[in-house]
């Protein structure tokens, strides 16, 4: 059902999207594999990303993943809705504000919903390579047998453009208390 939604969210935006800026680009679809290490365990999975721009300054996004917890067999999918704010600093730099809401759904127990914000910044580091940086704050609704603590982390994203349309697209993400995150896969934009 979260994927459907997720596809029919992604596709009810394109007739809408608008180019952010001459140099980056605000829409997109990436599709990839996932891993996630944490002090407990590990898993890995898929994962599909969104974005789409809806103004010159204002950009959506949606992430889904599905992975599946090492020695125990476990499925858990993850996703996240948002909206973004990017200010152009230069014709090669732009500061990013975003607010999204979370969702952590595992085979078994508890579901968990919560929200995160984010600070950072995108840039064109050379001619065919972007990268992201951004400092965040997630906490999670407590539910029965589930009281994940809030907690402050950064992502570090790249992309290596290979023409106008299509890059390959990496990012790691480091939680203070929690895990790592890992992402690659490739990235259409237009």
């Amino acid at each position: 059902m979260y994927k459907t939604l997720l596809a029919a969210s992604l596709l009810a935006t394109l007739p809408f999207t608008a180019k952010a800026s001459d140099s980056l680009s605000y829409t997109y679809v990436e599709a990839g594999y996932t891993y996630t290490d944490t002090d407990n365990a590990s898993a890995d999975g898929f994962a599909i990303k969104g974005m789409a721009a809806v103004h010159p300054s204002v950009h959506l996004f949606a992430d889904y993943s599905r992975q599946k917890v090492d020695d125990i067999e476990v499925k858990v999918d993850q996703w996240r809705a948002g909206i973004g704010y990017n200010h152009e600093l230069s014709s090669t730099t732009d500061l990013l504000l975003r607010a999204s809401w979370l969702g952590f759904r595992p085979e078994y127990g508890d579901n968990a919903n919560g929200y995160a914000l984010e600070l950072g910044g995108r840039l064109w580091a050379s001619r065919h390579w972007q990268v992201e940086a951004v400092a965040g704050w997630e906490d999670y609704s407590e539910s029965a047998g589930f009281d994940p603590k809030g907690e402050f982390y950064g992502r570090l994203g790249a992309l290596a453009q290979f023409n106008e349309y299509w890059g390959l697209s990496a990012q790691v993400r480091l939680g203070k208390h929690s895990s790592s995150e890992w992402f690659i896969g490739p990235r259409a934009s237009w």
